[in-house]
């Protein structure tokens, strides 16, 4: 499992991200024509007219409190984690994910 700049919960995000996607809805569909994200989805969704839908539900899962942090030691495959350095998530959010993965409590043992 490949994760991208993926969180487990909704306080790892930086606050000034949570504000900005509590403002993610259909409303913003016109102003995002010209973004990677609308080329991305009109290039492969069998419809594209359903972008505004997209953009409300995306708002709805982001204005939630979620915290799947009980689950993610249940994780049995292997897991790769990967985020940049400008990332939308605090570095320790980060961390915490890998240790709560099992990564980086011990030494691995490699030598």
């Amino acid at each position: 499992l490949v994760l991208v700049s993926t969180g487990y919960a909704a306080d790892g995000f930086y606050d000034e991200m949570r504000l900005q996607q509590a403002q993610v809805s259909a409303a913003a569909a016109p102003f995002m024509k010209d973004t990677p994200m609308y080329k991305s989805y009109v290039a492969v969704a069998p419809h594209p007219e359903d972008f505004p839908k997209l953009l409300d539900a995306l708002g709805n899962f982001m204005r939630q409190n979620y915290d799947f942090s009980a689950d993610v030691p249940k994780l049995k495959m292997p897991v790769m984690l990967a985020y940049g350095d400008s990332d939308m998530y605090k570095p320790e959010h980060e961390i915490k994910f890998y240790q709560m993965l099992g990564g980086g409590l011990k030494d691995a043992g490699w030598m």
